[in-house]
């Protein structure tokens, strides 16, 4: 049982890390193409503004180029069971920029995007799992 719990586990990495990719890709897309992200433009949600604001690249780099690499990263060493704890490690520092982009979206913006938030839930819940991988050595 303890076996099939842990291979549930590190599969969500996978499928969650996964589906963050595909996101990222997306949201560079946007980025580099000058499109409309899908996402309604309702009171405080605004996917474009926030993807067009000053702070939608880092150094000149747009933010969705590090969450690609980030979440490939993850994807690739959620394969790698004696890895855990560097995903846990990894997910924790994430953690970190997800409450710095948020401070940016709703202090600094004053708008949020849908897309961003389902990246920093999914960032959320991978921290989550590992933390619970690591507590149960599973």
């Amino acid at each position: 049982m303890e076996i099939q719990k842990a291979s549930v586990l590190k599969y969500s990495i996978s499928v969650l890390s996964f589906i963050a990719i595909l996101i990222s890709v997306y949201l560079l897309y946007i980025h580099f193409s000058g499109g409309i992200a899908a996402c309604p433009d309702v009171g405080r949600i605004n996917c474009q503004d926030v993807l067009t604001s000053p702070y939608s690249s880092f150094f000149y780099i747009p933010l969705p180029v590090f969450g690609i690499i980030y979440f490939l990263l993850i994807f690739i060493l959620s394969f790698i069971d004696k890895l855990k704890n560097v995903i846990l490690a990894l997910s924790a520092i994430s953690i970190i920029v997800v409450f710095s982009l948020l401070y940016i979206e709703f202090g600094l913006i004053h708008y949020i995007c849908l897309w961003c938030s389902s990246i920093h839930l999914i960032a959320l819940l991978i921290f989550f799992i590992s933390l619970y991988r690591y507590i149960f050595n599973l």
